[in-house]
């Protein structure tokens, strides 16, 4: 909560973070100059065996986002046990179980025929893409933030093209003016 010249501000923290790393990452792809960060030890990632498929022949397009997939062996489950070998250098210290809900969204959006048949399918799929990592990566609801990550985070903001939301549509802020808090507190 921050407090305004007209009353306060209140900040969906997670929805500001992905905007942040969201921004970064696309700025980066664009520029082709998303620097990976290669895994010392590759981490597994156990996907359905269609989306492995779909990831697989997509590789050009995870390679755009940073990410370096190493297909594995099938499973008698139906699955296949893949190495994530590299990531965006931006997201790679949140390393943990957000990425293999990223590549199964990820699959999801490249199987569709749209995605895969134009040039705007596929900036839409690597747009889709660069967005779920962010959104997976940010800091969550409940997360609490010291002072200075708060700070820091609106700076990250002011630095940022201003989208009043996050890429999937979240409002960033929302504010309360004067004259409603007012009325709330029997004021008016």
């Amino acid at each position: 909560m921050l407090e305004g010249e007209s009353g306060i501000v209140l900040l969906d923290q997670h929805a500001a973070h992905e905007r942040v790393l969201f921004e970064r990452l696309r700025r980066a792809a664009l520029d082709d100059k998303l620097e990976r960060q290669p895994l010392l030890v590759p981490l597994p990632v156990e996907l359905a065996r269609a989306d492995a498929e779909v990831l697989e022949a997509n590789a050009s397009l995870l390679a755009r986002a940073g990410i370096e997939l190493e297909p594995g062996a099938a499973s008698l489950r139906g699955t296949v046990h893949a190495s994530l070998r590299s990531l965006p250098a931006l997201l790679a210290e949140r390393r943990g179980t957000l990425w293999p809900e990223v590549l199964a969204e990820t699959a999801r959006s490249l199987a569709e025929p749209a995605q895969r048949e134009t040039r705007d399918g596929l900036e839409r799929a690597l747009h889709d893409l660069l967005a779920s990592s962010a959104c997976h990566a940010a800091v969550r609801k409940g997360d609490r933030l010291e002072a200075r990550e708060v700070a820091a985070l609106l700076a990250s903001l002011d630095e940022t093209v201003w989208f009043p939301n996050c890429p999937h549509g979240r409002p960033i802020l929302s504010t309360l003016d004067l004259g409603e808090l007012e009325r709330r507190f029997l004021r008016r």
